[in-house]
């Protein structure tokens, strides 16, 4: 082997040892922030669930962190809610403690414990077909926020999914609400990490003067339309088949939807293809004014609603 030859093996080896070392004392290094965080969650007296998990992996090139085996305990169920793993691409932040307005999270796996569908079955046997469907559910979710500053303007993407029922993906771009997403991030910080919850009101009060400017809702059916027809057809001695061609004469009746819109609609009742949604106004319009769009200056009618935003259904 000639001298260069071993040279750049040693330096391979090397960079081998520093990247996996560099892995471990990373991931170290957040799993105390994470315990810490945990901690001071679980130790609140109004908080009712108790957050464990198995393990903590980091990788420095991806700047990514993932916790996998989290386990959230109910008082009555026990193991309520399980999770395979979340993933951040936050990692030098959750180190750090700075606040992230960008970055990536995904979610794996979420479903109900069996000591949850235990207990559900001794307090409701009337519905043990709800419960034995509900087992089959396991969500995958993700989230992907990116700033430009020079507009104050984020992109959010976000989507959740069940592969055997149904999936959502969001994209939504959205300006002036900076202060409000940093003031939320810091205080989840500081009071004990992501997972601690906000009062509903003072975030939506928060958000007011953000500026919506674009919205598209993308839905794919993976066998929910299918469980909902079955179930309906159960309770009205129809079949299946003849609900859906009644709810697809339903549908292409509706008004304010042009013909696009009720065959986009129809086509995804019988499965022929998803559906997005797209909410474009002409002018940006801030959360406040379409607050009061709808409890003052509501539009008089739905298809003057569907022109004011700027509405459309498309099949996807």
């Amino acid at each position: 082997m000639s001298k260069s030859l071993r040279l750049l093996l040693v330096v391979v080896i090397l960079a081998v040892v520093a990247f996996f070392v560099g892995n471990w004392y990373v991931a170290k290094q957040a799993k105390a922030t994470i315990d810490e965080q945990l901690a001071a969650l679980n130790a609140d007296p109004a908080a009712e669930l108790v957050v464990s998990y198995e393990n903590v992996s980091a990788n420095i090139l991806t700047s990514s962190l993932e916790v996998s085996g989290l386990t959230i305990k109910h008082p009555e169920y026990g193991d309520f809610i399980i999770i395979d793993s979340v993933t951040s691409s936050n990692l030098w932040e959750m180190i750090s403690g700075d606040v992230a307005l960008e970055g990536r999270s995904a979610m794996t796996g979420m479903r109900f414990s069996d000591n949850f569908f235990e207990a559900q079955a001794a307090g409701m046997p009337a519905a043990p077909g709800t419960l034995d469907a509900l087992k089959e559910v396991s969500i995958d979710a993700y989230s992907d926020v990116s700033y430009e500053k020079g507009d104050d303007l984020f992109h959010v993407k976000m989507g959740i999914e069940d592969k055997q029922l149904v999936s959502l993906d969001f994209d939504i771009d959205v300006s002036n609400v900076r202060d409000a997403m940093y003031a939320i991030a810091e205080q989840q910080q500081q009071g004990g990490g992501m997972m601690q919850p906000m009062e509903v009101e003072k975030f939506i009060d928060m958000l007011k003067d953000g500026v919506l400017h674009e919205l598209t809702m993308r839905v794919a059916d993976h066998g929910l339309i299918n469980a909902y027809l079955d179930m309906m057809a159960q309770q009205s001695g129809m079949k299946a088949d003849q609900m859906r061609d009644m709810m697809a004469m339903q549908i292409s009746q509706m008004q304010p939807l042009d013909a696009t819109g009720n065959e986009a609609l129809v086509g995804f009742i019988k499965g022929n293809n998803g559906l997005k949604l797209h909410w474009k106004p002409s002018q940006p319009m801030s959360f406040a004014d379409i607050e009061q769009l709808g409890e003052e200056n509501r539009p008089a009618s739905p298809e003057e609603a569907f022109e004011l935003f700027g509405i459309s259904i498309t099949a996807d």
